[in-house]
């Protein structure tokens, strides 16, 4: 996939070709191949990095407003537009445009340059896994019968082993064989979307049997070049209520096999899908989005 720039700064679009013979077909929900809303993230780093020529970028208040689900065999087009706002702000919007569906919107938000801002470094890595006791087992995650609401094919089972102590979860996420290759990212959908994989096992709790997806993130703050194999902290910061809650938020960590901090997400939201509704229906933000509290950094 290769993204090209049309226009600079103000109303700038940047555009991807997507299919749905590509990795998108090993992320179905409810059977349906939908493009993992962590994709959206890494379009819009891309996005940035190449219209305003900076490396670093921090994104916050991005809402998921619409699922793209794409057949086998059909193509579309994304567009991520950049607006300046006040200040060093820049809004950011991820609209797709096929023949069949028209124009879409998928993801919306802000961006700021983020060059020289103070951030924590390092995890430790043997404390966090001491603090972890309990194994996830691979079958929790990859259960193998076709009724889960979420079913991952072999490019997102990307997470290699996960422990947990109920509230946090600590695991290792890699690529896979199939994923290795695709160098474009910069926030690779298949390395995030198991750091979600990964903290969903402490979100969902007693809601376990709702599906949730991706809703919303505070705070999305790439500190440096994501490697092949990481290791993610997660942890819960709005408990599950039984079995019905609408949104559950969490944190996450991800950082390289030494414990350097790479990506941190803030106020991280699922959200559950009500029995029967097709994922093509639009979502409407139910609560404000905005980064956690200072100071509560992992």
């Amino acid at each position: 996939m290769q993204g090209t720039a049309k226009s600079r700064l103000s109303g700038a679009e940047w555009r991807i070709n997507l299919s749905g013979d590509g990795f998108v077909r090993d992320h179905r929900v409810n059977g349906v191949a939908v493009l993992p809303g962590v994709a959206y993230l890494d379009f819009a780093v891309r996005a940035a990095r190449s219209e305003l020529g900076v490396a670093r970028v921090a994104l916050e208040q991005v809402a998921l407003v619409a699922p793209l689900c794409l057949e086998r065999g059909e193509e579309t087009t994304l567009s991520v537009s950049l607006t300046r706002g006040r200040g060093d702000r820049v809004w950011f919007e991820v609209v797709s445009d096929s023949r069949d569906r028209g124009s879409v919107e998928h993801a919306s938000g802000s961006l700021r340059v983020a060059v020289g801002e103070t951030v924590a470094s390092h995890m430790d890595v043997a404390w966090l896994a001491g603090r972890c006791p309990a194994t996830i087992g691979r079958d929790r995650l990859y259960p193998g019968h076709e009724r889960q609401p979420i079913q991952y094919g072999p490019s997102f089972r990307s997470v290699e082993w996960a422990r947990t102590n109920g509230e946090e979860v600590f695991a290792s996420v890699a690529l896979t064989d199939l994923t290795r290759e695709d160098v474009d990212h910069v926030l690779h959908p298949a390395l995030l979307d198991g750091a979600l994989q990964a903290l969903a096992t402490v979100l969902e709790g007693d809601s376990s049997s709702a599906l949730y997806v991706p809703f919303a993130f505070g705070s999305v703050r790439p500190l440096a070049a994501l490697p092949t194999r990481t290791l993610v902290y997660g942890r819960r910061t709005k408990a599950a209520g039984n079995g019905g809650a609408e949104l559950l938020r969490g944190d996450i960590r991800v950082c390289d096999e030494d414990g350097r901090i790479v990506v941190e997400l803030d106020d991280v939201a699922l959200k559950r899908v009500p029995p029967g509704r097709p994922m093509t229906e639009r979502e409407t933000p139910t609560e404000p989005q905005g980064t956690i509290e200072e100071g509560r950094d992992a």
